[in-house]
């Protein structure tokens, strides 16, 4: 078991490596909740839910960017992380079909997002549904460019070779 310091300096570490802390509330999940969602932001994601005492996160990040906000009250998990779009749609998801968790915050350096602001970046689309839109746009106008060249071309008499 880790002492307090190794918890600190861990927690320190996490604080100083990762641009994103998200405070999960698990007040009332039992232990094979919180595997499961444990397991969910681990092979989704590539990211771990820690959970620590409030006093220790507070001490923890002291010297850090996040010091001012964090103050959590209650039975809360950190999910440290840098793609904050995944995790907040692995988190919203959990919290939606598991009643009893619930997204506290997201902190991002200095500041604070509340839990509207997460919910919202979590309905907006993957990265790979937005490469998909935008090559379709970028393919269809292409090939109404090229139906259009090749309409002229036939109203012109001319013949279309490939």
């Amino acid at each position: 078991m880790k002492t307090k310091e190794e918890i600190i300096n861990t927690f320190k570490e996490l604080y100083k490596n990762n641009e994103y802390a998200v405070i999960v509330d698990y007040k009332g999940m039992n232990a094979t909740d919180t595997s499961a969602f444990r397991g969910e932001l681990k092979t989704k994601c590539g990211v771990k839910f820690l959970v620590v005492k409030n006093t220790l996160n507070r001490i923890s990040s002291q010297g850090t960017d996040y010091e001012k906000n964090v103050n959590f009250k209650g039975q809360c998990g950190v999910v440290f992380c840098n793609d904050l779009l995944n995790v907040s749609k692995v988190i919203n998801d959990f919290c939606f079909k598991n009643q009893k968790a619930k997204l506290v915050a997201c902190l991002n350096k200095s500041e604070l997002c509340s839990e509207e602001q997460i919910k919202e970046l979590a309905s907006l689309p993957s990265l790979e549904v937005l490469r998909t839109k935008l090559l379709y746009v970028l393919n269809s106008v292409g090939a109404s460019v090229v139906r259009a060249m090749a309409e002229k071309v036939k109203k012109e008499g001319g013949e279309i070779s490939e």
